[in-house]
């Protein structure tokens, strides 16, 4: 499923586009079995100048405070790549990396994004390259995140093949216990 996202991702980059409002019900699951990225209202498409100025000041108060805080510009795909790896934290983890508030301000404080904890602290039952990448995808250091789609591609089709795959399970997010090693 994470894949099928980030290649509907790299295809919306491809064309020029920027969804600019990723989250968990951005992302529907179709009965096929794959996921499709939904909800392209506040995008911006980098290749019509016109449009681009009408989405110029239209985006979600998390973009804003992550474009803020990391000093790109507005509809910087990789504003794109973070907020997708928001969405697959919570995937992995069962719990959202940042902090729900309904109240304008406190939505805009940089804290709810500065104390993101790594997954595997809140899930220690989490693959650990699945998690280097999801942790890598929301770094605040826009020169560690990934630069591209593309490149969350490469990296998430290396870590499936990777791992193991036979004889395996995982438990769910919150019921893993933490080995000797990881306490």
């Amino acid at each position: 499923l994470m894949l099928d996202a980030v290649q509907g991702l790299a295809y919306a980059f491809d064309q020029g586009v920027t969804h600019r409002d990723l989250k968990l019900t951005n992302l529907l699951a179709s009965s096929q079995g794959s996921l499709k990225l939904v909800d392209f209202g506040l995008a911006t498409v980098h290749k019509d100048e016109r449009r681009a100025e009408e989405a110029h000041g239209q985006r979600t108060v998390e973009y804003g405070l992550l474009e803020k805080t990391t000093g790109v510009e507005k509809g910087d795909p990789r504003s794109d790549i973070f907020f997708l790896g928001a969405v697959f934290y919570q995937m992995v983890t069962g719990t959202s990396p940042i902090p729900e508030k309904k109240d304008r301000v406190q939505r805009l404080l940089r804290t709810r994004i500065d104390n993101i904890r790594p997954v595997r602290d809140v899930y220690p039952g989490a693959d650990r390259q699945l998690a280097h990448i999801v942790d890598r995808m929301m770094s605040l250091d826009v020169k560690e995140r990934y630069q591209t789609p593309h490149e969350v591609i490469d990296r998430l089709r290396g870590a499936a093949a990777m791992s193991p795959v036979s004889g395996t399970t995982r438990s769910s997010p919150g019921t893993a216990k933490p080995t000797s090693k990881e306490q």
